[in-house]
């Protein structure tokens, strides 16, 4: 006899419920937090780094007794000094402006506590600074104060300079490169005209002699006098 009977099904498997994985969503905005946080630190602290080279400046000299002013022109002779107290690309002009250079040279005339300058030569400044100095220099002699210089190498804008001194110290290894001043024009007016050449120059005011060596073969009086 046959068992027609079928097997009852097995139970399911047991469910167990998985753990809920918790989102660290706080991770990226750490992260953003934390370079907004480095991007402005940084701001602030470039502008604080600019800030203190234009605002932050040496105490003042106090001018002891029998001072002795330097006026140093090895550096150069820059228009004006920088409110920067630094420079990103490396060297640049430590030395006093012009401007600086001649109230410092005015203010020792009546200073008691500075006996004399001491010109140092050098660097490369044109003789219209050097002529400023210079006058500065023979105004600051006429209070009967010492002015002494010293040439190592220079050329004859330094020694004109150092011409005011009352003493110019040289060392015997020293070197001077002088020559006499003048001034020289290229005419060519004499070869214009052996080519046939004709200029016309209209010329309006009497010192305006920049033509002159197209329409004449010598200075005229006011060129002569500029």
């Amino acid at each position: 006899m046959q068992d027609n009977q079928t097997p009852s099904p097995l139970p399911p498997p047991p469910y167990y419920a998985q753990p809920r994985r918790r989102t660290r969503w706080w991770i990226p905005l750490l992260i953003i937090g934390g370079v907004i946080f480095v991007f402005f630190a940084a701001i602030i602290g470039f502008v604080a780094f600019i800030g203190a080279g234009i605002s932050g400046g040496s105490e003042p000299v106090r001018v002891k007794n029998n001072t002795v002013l330097l006026v140093d022109l090895s550096g150069g002779i820059p228009e004006y000094k920088p409110q920067m107290r630094f420079s990103f690309g490396g060297s640049s002009s430590t030395g006093p402006s012009l401007l600086d250079m001649l109230t410092a040279i005015r203010e020792a005339k009546t200073d008691d506590n500075i006996k004399g300058i001491y010109y140092r030569a050098g660097g490369g400044a044109g003789m219209a600074k050097l002529t400023e100095i210079r006058e500065a220099l023979l105004d600051f002699k006429s209070s009967g104060k010492f002015v002494y210089a010293f040439i190592e190498t220079g050329s004859k804008a330094h020694y004109y300079l150092a011409s005011v001194a009352d003493s110019i110290i040289m060392p015997e290894e020293g070197m001077l490169d002088f020559s006499a001043f003048g001034a020289n024009g290229l005419f060519m007016k004499g070869m214009f005209d052996k080519l046939g050449v004709e200029w016309h120059v209209e010329q309006f005011e009497e010192y305006k002699s920049a033509a002159e060596m197209m329409s004449r073969d010598s200075w005229s009086a006011p060129a002569q006098e500029e």
